[in-house]
């Protein structure tokens, strides 16, 4: 049902739509909060000022989503945002705030990522 009323909101692509997706990506079910993700995504670049101003104090899984969704929207005004998250304490978030550079700046983010662990980068890395 969660999933269905994602896929709604991202059908309806109304502007106020845009809190109860972001709502969404703290959902306990990781499909709920990959559709949401998508539906986001699928709005465009017109809300990335809003994610990224609800980006610091997002908390695990809406932070994560949040990062995916600037990746797959490649934006990048998200560029600074995303290289602080590469100290985060979480790898998790490490390594989507990466996945997300690799995808904006594919020439640049290598020289980005060094700071990374090691297995963290290599990972990454590999073709």
């Amino acid at each position: 049902m969660r999933v269905r009323a994602a896929n709604a909101l991202r059908d309806l692509a109304a502007p106020d739509s845009v809190a109860a997706l972001r709502a969404a990506l703290n959902d306990p079910c990781f499909t709920v909060r990959e559709t949401a993700a998508r539906a986001l995504a699928n709005l465009g670049p017109r809300i990335i000022p809003q994610l990224l101003r609800e980006l610091p104090r997002a908390e695990r899984c809406e932070r994560r989503q949040i990062i995916r969704v600037l990746g797959a929207l490649q934006s990048r005004r998200a560029v600074p945002a995303l290289r602080a998250l590469l100290g985060d304490p979480d790898a998790g978030v490490r390594g989507d705030a990466a996945r997300a550079l690799l995808a904006i700046a594919p020439q640049r983010a290598p020289a980005w990522l060094r700071g990374l662990p090691d297995n963290e980068r290599r990972a990454l890395l590999v073709p």
